[in-house]
């Protein structure tokens, strides 16, 4: 499961708070500025993934354009992997309440080693020292793409990341980090309660492909005023392995704190469990609702 094996990608369960990383047409959607720092702490057993991911994006209602930027630094087993990137997006009307949208991320993978936890053949002496033999560092560029079509409270979205699967140098040989292919479903779908009580259901669908390995992902999250929650269920195949993913969330005018826990529903022997937090600040309270059709080409999460 390690990406030091199969590079793998790392998986947010809170996908929709870190919306430029699951597809780069995501940026700036919305009619303001927005911050994310994610956490991910995933157990399986004798190796932890650790993931640290902070990303923005700013809309430019004027020109339809976004720009956005994003940071994520992977702890798993030895390797040491960043992935930093810039996104561009545009967004085009079809025709009233009809929108396409195009979003393209150029950066790069920088990838070293804790080499305190590696001990190779050569570190061994007759003598009993060590050599200094050290892996290589690297670091390499990287392209993804994705688009999306937003109709009314409706989105739907298709993403490749590492169009060029770029070679990361590991401890013998390259190890690739294979394109990653994803689809994926969203909706927002509003309510209001007698009184000044409001909030909306959102229902998501992604699937994820990564050399043979795919992940399906199904649930729905909702608020109510100022707190949300959300449920999901995500299969791997062919690896047999379900997890079951609960989430909460506590809103403010302009913040928005989230926790979830993925717990392993079979195949509990590899998965033993992840944690992860989010934080999310928005540049706009939307204390006004606009008509401008310019600015309704957005989903929120």
């Amino acid at each position: 499961m390690s990406s030091f094996l199969n590079a793998q990608d790392v998986t947010f369960s809170q996908f929709y708070k870190n919306p430029i990383y699951l597809n780069p047409s995501l940026t700036a959607l919305q009619s303001c500025g927005r911050a994310f720092v994610n956490y991910r702490n995933a157990d399986f057993g004798a190796l932890e993934n650790t993931a640290y991911s902070v990303s923005f994006d700013l809309p430019f209602e004027a020109t339809n354009s976004g720009l956005g930027g994003r940071f994520m630094w992977v702890e798993d087993g030895m390797a040491r992997t960043g992935f930093f990137g810039a996104q561009f997006s545009r967004k085009v009307s079809l025709r009233e309440n009809l929108f396409l949208t195009l979003g393209l991320e150029a950066g790069g993978v920088t990838r070293t080693w804790n080499v305190s936890d590696i001990v190779l053949p050569s570190d061994i002496t007759n003598a009993g020292g060590a050599s200094n033999t050290k892996p290589p560092s690297s670091l390499t560029y990287d392209v993804a793409a994705g688009l999306g079509l937003n109709y009314k409270v409706h989105y739907v979205g298709f993403a490749v990341r590492h169009l060029t699967e770029s070679q990361a140098k590991a401890l013998i040989v390259n190890s690739q980090l294979y394109r990653t292919f994803l689809y994926h479903y969203g909706a927002r779908i509003d309510y209001r309660l007698p009184g000044q009580n409001y909030g909306y259901f959102a229902p998501h669908f992604i699937f994820e492909q990564q050399k043979g390995n795919n992940q399906l992902t199904t649930g729905v999250y909702a608020t109510y005023n100022k707190v949300g929650a959300g449920l999901w269920i995500r299969n791997h195949f062919p690896l047999q392995m379900s997890s079951l993913i609960i989430m909460g969330t506590i809103k403010t005018l302009n913040w928005e704190f989230s926790y979830s826990y993925d717990i392993p529903v079979n195949g509990s022997g590899v998965f033993l469990g992840a944690h992860e937090i989010a934080l999310t600040y928005y540049l706009s309270d939307f204390k006004e609702k606009r008509k401008d059709v310019k600015t309704k080409n957005c989903l929120s999460f």
